[in-house]
């Protein structure tokens, strides 16, 4: 069992601020090839695959931050830049990747980016980052 506050997200080979949780999707379109032929029944094929990975984080306004922020992503929107996401389990917040872990990786747009600027409460952001292309899922290795 891997507890989720080892698995961390990187963006462009940077921490986030402060990750509170990620959520990674695959999403397939389904193809109808149906004919008068298949009689009632549906049959469908695979179609186009897409990859979403939704990241929440704890938001700062320190503009010398060495972290990934709000406005780094912002700025990357803005450029029409993609970011570089690695996903992988580490020995400890900070740590190294554990050996043996699953490590995704791929080249993402920003899709959506909100920052959160609650009174008397934590600034967050969130953002759904969609892959362009395959991701490659390999296993960390000495």
């Amino acid at each position: 069992n891997v507890v989720g506050i080892a698995v961390l997200t990187t963006i462009d080979g940077k921490e986030l601020v402060g990750e509170l949780s990620s959520s990674l999707s695959t999403a397939v379109n389904l193809i109808e090839v149906s004919s008068k032929a298949s009689g009632r029944a549906s049959n469908f094929e695979y179609g186009r695959v897409s990859d979403t990975l939704s990241i929440s984080s704890i938001a700062t306004t320190d503009g010398a931050a060495t972290k990934e922020t709000w406005k780094t992503l912002h700025d990357a929107i803005i450029s029409g830049t993609k970011v570089a996401v690695v996903i992988t389990e580490y020995d400890a917040p900070a740590g190294t990747p554990v050996l043996g872990a699953v490590n995704i990786a791929g080249s993402a747009l920003i899709g959506n980016l909100t920052e959160d600027i609650p009174d008397n409460d934590r600034m967050t952001y969130s953002c759904d980052l969609t892959f362009d292309g395959v991701i490659t899922k390999t296993v960390n290795a000495e």
